[in-house]
């Protein structure tokens, strides 16, 4: 990885991102490969991921499927993406206060506020917006599942690792241009509606 990061940007002007979920195990394996003594990374925690745990946070309090619970999210959603997760972190454990929670359901809440804790840092969602960087990997596993699944399961379709790898090649190697239907994603990520809040059934 660390290779290919310098094969893409010899002079070191382009940011690297580093955006993932919550599993510890694969933000050590992003770093170990793009050591911080050799890099500069910015680490990003999936918003959508973050949205799980307020929605598991809300419905400590109010009833699945409530307008309570979704205005409750709403309100907790957009403290984080104006960068107040400590904000958050303090509205939940007073809240759990408030309701006297206790046994397993204060457990989980604990859960979730050490969830936002222990990865603040990687949740400075105000400043990636401003700088222009995605907050949340679907776009980046929707043009995965386009170049890998789309591009490569066609009917009739045969391949050896050695061509997939080939193949594979051939678009990510290529930013500047489509290459096989594959474009390129703009450094500046534009938003002009509100966010919406994503949904837990």
């Amino acid at each position: 990885m660390a290779h290919e990061v310098s094969t893409r940007d010899p002079l070191a002007q382009r940011p690297i991102l580093l955006l993932m979920d919550g599993q510890e195990s694969l933000w050590n394996t992003g770093l170990s490969h793009l050591p911080e003594d050799q890099f500069q990374v910015t680490e990003i925690l999936d918003l959508l991921h973050a949205c799980g745990y307020i929605w598991d946070g809300a419905h400590l309090f109010h009833p699945a499927g409530s307008s309570q619970a979704l205005g409750y999210v709403r309100r907790l959603i957009l403290q984080i993406l104006q960068g107040e997760v400590n904000a958050v972190i303090g509205a939940l454990r007073r809240k759990g206060v408030r309701a006297k929670l206790r046994g397993k359901r204060a457990e989980t809440l604990e859960r979730i506020c050490g969830y936002f804790e222990t990865r603040s840092h990687r949740m400075a969602y105000h400043e990636y917006l401003a700088a222009g960087y995605p907050i949340a990997s679907s776009v980046i596993e929707g043009a995965c599942r386009h170049v890998v699944k789309d591009r490569m399961e066609r009917s009739g379709m045969r391949w050896v690792l050695k061509g997939c790898a080939r193949h594979a090649g051939l678009a990510k190697h290529s930013p500047e241009r489509p290459v096989g239907g594959v474009h390129a994603l703009p450094h500046r990520w534009g938003i002009s509606a509100p966010l919406p809040v994503p949904r837990r059934q």
